[in-house]
C-alpha cells in the first residue's frame, strides 16, 4: 500500500466514524466503486450535519474519490466586430549586434577594478 493510498484509507475510516457520530451509515465499499451513491452521501453529509470536521473531511474525500466535472468553455456572447479597414503591417526592424554601451559599468572586477 502506498502513501496516497494510505492517505485515502484513512480518510475513509475517519469518514466514516464521522458520518456514524452523527446519524449517517455509509458503506465504504460502494462509496468507493458507485459515483452516484458518493454523490448521495455526501450530499446527505452536506444537508444534515453540523460537524464542521465532518464537512472538511467530506470535502477532502470528495476531492479525492470524485473526478472534478470539467465543463466546456462557454461560447462568446458578444458577436465578432468585422473591421472594414486594412490590416496594418509593421516592419520588423534588423537585429543589431549586441555590444555594450560605453555608459554602462563593468563591476566584475570590484567597484575600483
Amino acid at each position: 500500500m502506498n502513501n496516497v493510498e494510505f492517505e485515502t484509507a484513512k480518510l475513509l475510516a475517519h469518514f466514516k466514524v464521522q458520518a456514524k457520530r452523527s446519524g449517517i451509515s455509509t458503506d465504504l465499499s460502494l462509496l468507493l466503486t458507485s459515483e452516484t451513491y458518493a454523490l448521495a452521501i455526501f450530499q446527505e453529509v452536506e444537508d444534515v450535519t453540523e460537524d464542521e470536521d465532518l464537512l472538511a473531511t467530506m470535502l477532502r474525500l470528495r476531492a479525492k474519490l470524485l473526478k472534478p466535472v470539467v465543463t466546456p468553455p462557454a461560447a462568446p456572447s458578444i458577436p465578432a466586430i468585422e473591421s472594414t479597414a486594412a490590416p496594418v503591417t509593421t516592419a520588423a526592424a534588423p537585429a543589431k549586434p549586441s555590444t555594450p554601451t560605453p555608459f554602462l559599468r563593468d563591476y566584475r572586477n570590484g567597484a575600483r577594478g
